[in-house]
């Protein structure tokens, strides 16, 4: 929709590796379930079209608030990637991994058309915080790396794909 309502705008996807985005945004929906927030809310909108059965191996999420199973928080991240990535150009789409955005600022400002001074490398990752729960404390590691490559492989080796194609900065 952006693209089509902005046909000259750039657009600048952040990608994250699987696991390290899955237990940041387990802890989040974690911090918003103590909120009571209308971010509450836009999660559980944001997950409803996806799996919500809890298996054994995850079980344990379940007595959690707000927290939802493995497979609907991998299912989300994929789908939100080739979304975008089905939505937007190639030449108007910068893919940049999330870890590497601070070193990535002049290629992120020639895309951008902006001179590399506006940005500031201080800030490329500003809200990186703590995490509250282990994600492996309560689901085996296994078990997430199993789902991360039956619901994310095909995808991580088109971004990989991609970025060694040099449509993005790695």
């Amino acid at each position: 929709m952006l693209a089509q309502a902005f046909p000259e705008a750039r657009f600048v996807l952040t990608i994250r590796d699987p696991r390290p985005w899955l237990e940041s945004e387990l802890n989040q929906n974690l911090i918003t379930a103590r909120t009571g927030s209308l971010w509450e809310q836009l999660e559980a909108r944001r997950y409803a079209p996806y799996p919500d059965a809890f298996t054994q191996h995850d079980q344990l999420l379940s007595r959690l608030p707000n927290v939802r199973p493995i497979t609907a928080y991998l299912s989300y991240w994929r789908e939100h990637i080739e979304t975008v990535l089905n939505a937007v150009p190639t030449e108007r789409l910068l893919l940049l991994r999330t870890e590497r955005i601070g070193v990535s600022l002049e290629r992120l400002a020639t895309f951008l058309n902006i001179d590399t001074a506006q940005l500031n490398a201080n800030r490329s990752h500003a809200a990186r915080g703590k995490h509250a729960l282990p994600l492996a404390s309560v689901v085996p590691e296994e078990f997430i790396q199993d789902c991360i490559a039956q619901i994310c492989q095909p995808l991580l080796t088109q971004l990989q794909q991609r970025l060694d194609a040099g449509h993005a900065s790695h």
